[in-house]
Parts: structure tokens; sequence; C-alpha cells
């Protein structure tokens, strides 16, 4: 899927296939559990509906978002899947959740009051899941609340969750903090299904429970096997040049090329979301890479509003002069 403008300056392009591989290898990976999918935030900026399409092709069932207006656009798109709104409970959309057949994570001792007040005369209520905080520190109940919840709710929740703060540190002690919490936990809500693990949990598992959240991993964010890129953003090249050792390159001189250099002015700058101040950070050590031909070319110069000149004096010029596109 190309997401491009004729005439624009960038493009992106979608490799709905990446996303689909990635999928089936987390769920092979972890063929005891179901693997749900997070696409909150119009999965990852792709695009909701041809996003969760796909995934659902793959095979998921569960998918999860943050807020109730995201959950709506979702079950506009599937009717046949389970979706969970991630960001707690809000009384005022209680006929939201009902309507669209949305599932509320609850996470707070004035969520569940609210929850309770609700659905206690509602023979049709929605369903819920329960979110404790394990070490994040974000969103959850306490994991001492667990002892005491299961005989204050109407109903059974159909989930119980948490979420891993450092899975992407595999030697971080609070990993095994937050599976032993989390496992004691758990042990209050027998035959509920559990979920601990979000992408990188997966990847490095000490315990994957019922179901896990694949998130960032989807979409190809995460370097490890069986994971592959999804999303390709590139500049237009719009001019190659020879700047002269001496001579600057950019706003304020504040490049003084070292040596003889190609430059490639490229079609991205600061007003598309590319930081300036990157423009000074040393070459090893820039947030931003460009790639032409498997090969990084670093940002010299100021960034502009609309522009940016790279590096490509050691790249193959037969490459160079061709090149009408350079990764981001």
């Amino acid at each position: 899927m190309d997401i491009n403008s004729s005439g624009a300056g960038q493009r992106i392009t979608i490799d709905l296939n990446a996303l689909k591989n990635n999928y089936k290898h987390l769920q092979q990976i972890t063929p005891n559990s179901e693997c749900a999918v997070v696409v909150k935030a119009n999965a990852y900026g792709l695009g909701l509906a041809p996003i969760s399409m796909v995934l659902h092709d793959a095979g998921a069932r569960s998918f999860f978002v943050a807020h109730v207006s995201e959950a709506i656009a979702l079950r506009e798109i599937l009717s046949d899947v389970k979706i969970y709104a991630l960001n707690g409970f809000v009384a005022e959309h209680y006929a939201l959740y009902k309507k669209h057949n949305i599932i509320a994570v609850l996470g707070s001792n004035k969520n569940l009051a609210q929850w309770q007040n609700l659905t206690a005369h509602d023979s049709d209520a929605p369903q819920f899941a329960l979110h404790f905080d394990t070490g994040m520190h974000r969103l959850g109940f306490a994991a001492s609340d667990a002892a005491r919840l299961p005989q204050s709710l109407n109903t059974d929740p159909v989930l119980i969750l948490s979420h891993y703060a450092c899975a992407d540190e595999i030697l971080s002690p609070l990993n095994a903090q937050q599976l032993q919490e989390f496992s004691l936990i758990s042990q209050y809500f027998p035959n509920i299904p559990t979920s601990l693990s979000n992408s990188n949990g997966i990847i490095a598992p000490a315990s994957q429970f019922s179901l896990t959240r694949a998130g960032i991993a989807l979409y190809g964010g995460i370097d490890a096997p069986g994971i592959s890129s999804v999303v390709k953003y590139e500049a237009r090249v719009l001019q190659i040049q020879s700047v002269n050792k001496g001579e600057s390159i950019g706003y304020g001189a504040s490049f003084i090329a070292p040596k003889n250099m190609r430059v490639a002015t490229i079609s991205i700058g600061y007003a598309d979301g590319l930081p300036r101040f990157i423009s000074t950070a040393p070459h090893n050590l820039q947030p931003v890479c460009f790639t032409l031909a498997m090969q990084k070319a670093p940002i010299i110069g100021k960034i502009s509003m609309d522009l940016t000149m790279i590096d490509v004096s050691y790249i193959d010029n037969a490459y160079v002069e061709n090149a009408e596109f350079v990764e981001i």
C-alpha cells in the first residue's frame, strides 16, 4: 500500500504482507496463547481500516485500542472481534460500550464504582476487564487490591491484564518482579484469561499467560528474528552537487566541508517533523538516519524548513546520480 501524492516531497510505503507475516510469526512463537493486536492511534498512524482488515485476515480476533472513539471506528470495520478500550472507563460513555460491544478496561476504584453502579440492574451489561499496575505506575489497580476485588464484582471480568515496563531490557530485574506479582494477582481470578506480555514480552517470553498483546512488533518496530519492516519512509532527492573543502553548507555556514564532498539535497525539513536540533549532533549520534544503496548518509549543515542536506561522498556515484529517493 502506497501513501504517495503525486509531486510530494516524501512517500510512505506500507508492506501489508510483512504486517501479516509479523502477526503470524508472533502467534506461532506463542502457540499456547492468543495473540491479540494493538491498533490504537490509527493503527500506529498507518490507517485503522486497512491495517485491521489485514490483521483480521491473518487470524487476529482480539483488538486493543486506547479510547472509545477508536473502538467505535474499529467496530464499523470489524463486527466479529473483541475490542478492548484500554485507557480507563468514562461513565458518560457507558451507552456507547453497550451499543458497539466494547470491552471496558477498568483500572481504578473510581472506574469500578461507576461500573458497578451502572451495571447493577443491567441484564445486558457490556463485558469488562481489570487492569493491574505491577510496576509501570501508569494505569491500573494496585496489586494489593486483587484479594478484595473478586468479592465486590457484579459479574466476572473477561480478562485480567497488566503491562511490562522493561520487556525490551531483558536483564532488567523489574521483569521478574512484575511476572511474580502478576502471577500472584492471577491466582485470585481462577479460570479468567490473563495477559501481561506486550511486544517485547512476546519476543523474550518468561510466561505468556492466556493472551499476548502485539503492538510495535507488528509494525516492524522491533529488531528481532522473524520480524520484518512494514513501513518505508522516503524523501525525494532534489539535487546532487560537489562541495569543495573549506566551503560552507546550510544556514549560518555552520558546517564547513573538511574535504571535497558530494552532497545531496533532499525534500524534507523541520516542517515535516524532522527535528532541527539534530543538525548539530555528531554524525554517529544523529537519531535520524538516511540511507541510500544500503549505506548511511549523515545530515550535514542545519536542517531547513523543507530541505535537508546529506553527505553521500562515500556512496557509489552510480547509485547517487540515479537516486530518486533516500530512505529515512
